[in-house]
């Protein structure tokens, strides 16, 4: 960690502050008018120049190194997924074999096409866990039934992307109606409180 104690830093709007407190995740800065307290580092990737070239050259790399080290733990949590799907998809095969089950062959989902800047629109059937979701903030549907077959609506959730318009349904009912804050990724269920969601 870069040290700023007594380092001089520009704030766009603030002007010329010295570097008066850190730790791990946050400096304080004292300004003429104010003292405040920003978020480490990120807050130089936005709002915070340092006068010194060489900080700001080291606070860089040190912005690079993390935003590396988040990836590596991304694609290695993304690994272990893929990995654990695989098995529990292995092993819905073997259970619905063993029991003489049939799965089916479903035609593959092909997502409608986008134009650039125009987003698309989704209806989205959450039924009983509506409630759940919303207070979560989050969409979120499973990968295969415990037959090991994909449903069509499931698919369309991998669509998704930021600035997508989502009308939320319930009970017969358009509970709400949002934008989508990110683009779909693969995911775990966020909470398991209710169950299965498989069943």
């Amino acid at each position: 960690m870069v040290d700023l104690i007594n380092k001089k830093v520009k704030h766009r709007i603030w002007g010329v502050g010295t570097v008066i407190d850190q730790d791990e995740s946050y400096i304080t800065i004292e300004f003429l008018s104010k003292i405040s307290k920003f978020q480490y580092p990120q807050a130089f990737e936005g709002f915070l120049i340092p006068e010194d070239s060489a900080v700001l050259n080291a606070i860089k790399n040190e912005i690079e190194e993390a935003k590396a080290a988040a990836e590596a733990a991304k694609a290695e949590k993304a690994t272990k997924r893929a990995i654990e799907e695989a098995t529990k998809l292995a092993a819905i095969q073997a259970k619905a074999a063993a029991s003489g089950i049939k799965l089916e062959s479903k035609k593959a989902y092909t997502p409608t096409a986008r134009v650039d800047g125009q987003a698309l629109t989704f209806l989205v059937f959450q039924g009983d866990t509506y409630d759940e979701e919303y207070k979560g903030q989050f969409l979120w549907a499973p990968k295969y039934t415990k037959s090991g077959t994909t449903c069509h609506h499931w698919e369309r959730l991998r669509n998704v992307r930021e600035g997508d318009v989502i009308f939320h349904c319930s009970n017969g009912y358009i509970m709400a109606i949002s934008r989508a804050k990110a683009a779909c990724e693969d995911s775990a269920r966020p909470d398991q409180t209710t169950g299965d969601w498989t069943q």
